[in-house]
């Protein structure tokens, strides 16, 4: 003991200091592992977030807006006002869009998983990141490209129906399987797909409208005459916009264009 050391004062097994000692270690460690648990919002976002990301939703909520617009502009001129009719066809129009698109985008998304990690602007997408695999964000697209057709033709009409599943067929099987990987005229043919949104608007918009199946014409006739070109005019505005936009990003990113293939 002449050696001028201090014992360290541990406390002996069996007395109350030790016991308090345990007990304020564990509540300590408790402490810390429930600091490093994230919340349970950002577990549930974290499950339903790279979902949400395949549907594209800014781009989304971009088209949504001029479907918007072909309703407010079909019920000023048809009545010169606004109604509680057209705050319900317009949250009618958004909810079917927004599934309809974002169904077509979780598709491209699945189809394009090959290229996507050779690309910065898409690397980190939910498919290539691993967020989402294959198979799930095929099956999510489909299912939400069905539910918005579905939801078109029990709240709206056939008609705007009809034309939510012809930008979803269009979409995916002209513009993302065929016209994308073969030729740099794919915007300028795939751009109809982003077109159609205004024409879905305004059909919904027009009420009861329904197909007529007596025969090709015929069907014809009633998925084109919407009462009004205005719905036609919209359309071709943002056709005529969408090459010259995607084109100036294709030249900005044309080296990681030519790496994808």
């Amino acid at each position: 003991m002449g050696h001028g050391r201090r014992l360290s004062r541990v406390p002996l097994a069996g007395s109350p200091g030790a016991g308090l000692t345990g007990v304020s270690r564990a509540c300590h460690s408790l402490a810390r592992l429930d600091s490093r648990s994230p919340p349970r919002e950002e577990i549930v976002m974290g499950g339903l977030g790279p979902y949400f990301e395949l549907t594209k939703p800014r781009v989304v909520v971009l088209l949504q807006i001029t479907a918007l617009c072909a309703v407010l502009v079909h019920d000023m001129l048809d009545s010169g006002s606004l109604s509680m009719a057209s705050a319900e066809t317009m949250l009618i129009v958004f909810v079917g869009g927004y599934l309809s698109a974002g169904g077509a985008n979780a598709v491209n998304m699945w189809y394009d998983r090959d290229i996507d990690p050779k690309m910065s602007r898409t690397a980190d997408r939910p498919v290539p990141t691993g967020a989402v695999s294959p198979n799930a964000a095929l099956g999510f697209g489909v299912a939400l490209s069905m539910l918005g057709i579905a939801w078109f033709v029990l709240l709206a009409n056939q008609v705007a129906a009809f034309w939510s599943a012809f930008s979803i067929l269009f979409y995916v099987f002209v513009y993302s399987i065929w016209l994308k990987r073969t030729t740099p005229q794919n915007i300028v043919i795939g751009g109809i797909a982003g077109s159609t949104p205004p024409v879905i608007g305004w059909a919904a918009a027009e009420g009861d409208l329904s197909l007529a199946t007596n025969s090709l014409d015929s069907l014809i006739d009633s998925v084109l005459d919407l009462g009004s070109l205005m719905p036609w005019f919209m359309f071709l505005l943002i056709f005529l916009w969408t090459p010259p936009h995607f084109w100036a990003l294709a030249l900005y990113r044309s080296g990681e264009y030519e790496e994808a293939g």
